[in-house]
């Protein structure tokens, strides 16, 4: 009770995996070597930021390797979040890296298992591929409509009206993606209208004129 009150710590701390298996490890000492101080057990702060930020290089060092050939294969991407700490008024920023998981299922799914953790029991692999490919032409508009070097406006147009036959429904999908397709396609319809900018920006575009016409 001493230690909530002067260090102002929450109630559930000593759920916390943490501090049990600081506990453990200090109890084991104890057991091993009877009655002994914690100040010559428990390291300094300073030496625990050093071998912290010396662990954080280790894994940087074995981490690094798989992240950029994961990048380069396409296995992978990234997304930046930034935010301000209220209290302390501190900027970050963090790069968050999402592994495919169609592509990785199988190494996360031995991973899993000989972790005793059945994460993967429920999910559907089919299921999961069919989303992977339904997902794929967005991807695709995506990559075309960001570019920062080249005229996108011409593009919509093109891009809506791909993606629009790819909402259309087919005798060969299943229920799961039929469903997918149809809630899609109201709020394709609903959120994103062709107007007439994007048409005139298409009609005018010279590499269009070699596109055939169509009715």
């Amino acid at each position: 009770m001493k230690w909530y009150a002067k260090d102002v710590r929450p109630f559930d701390v000593f759920c916390d995996d943490g501090f049990l298996n600081v506990a453990d490890e200090l109890t084991a000492i104890g057991a091993k070597y009877e009655s002994i101080s914690a100040t010559t057990v428990i390291p300094r702060p300073l030496t625990v930021s050093r071998r912290v930020s010396e662990v954080a290089s280790e894994l940087r060092e074995v981490v690094m390797p798989e992240i950029q050939s994961a990048m380069k294969e396409g296995r992978c991407s990234m997304t930046l979040d930034m935010w301000t700490n209220d209290h302390k008024k501190i900027a970050y920023i963090t790069a968050t890296v999402h592994y495919s998981v169609l592509s990785q299922y199988d190494a996360i799914g031995n991973l899993l298992d000989s972790r005793g953790i059945l994460l993967l029991e429920d999910v559907n692999k089919t299921l999961l591929t069919d989303v992977a490919y339904f997902l794929e032409p967005f991807k695709e508009a995506s990559g075309k409509l960001e570019q920062d070097k080249v005229v996108t406006l011409p593009l919509v147009l093109m891009s809506y009206t791909k993606l629009k036959k790819h909402l259309t429904t087919d005798s060969t999908d299943s229920r799961e993606v039929c469903q997918l397709k149809s809630r899609t396609l109201k709020f394709f319809q609903i959120k994103l209208p062709v107007e007439e900018l994007h048409k005139v920006a298409a009609f005018l575009w010279p590499p269009f004129r070699h596109v055939c016409v169509l009715n």
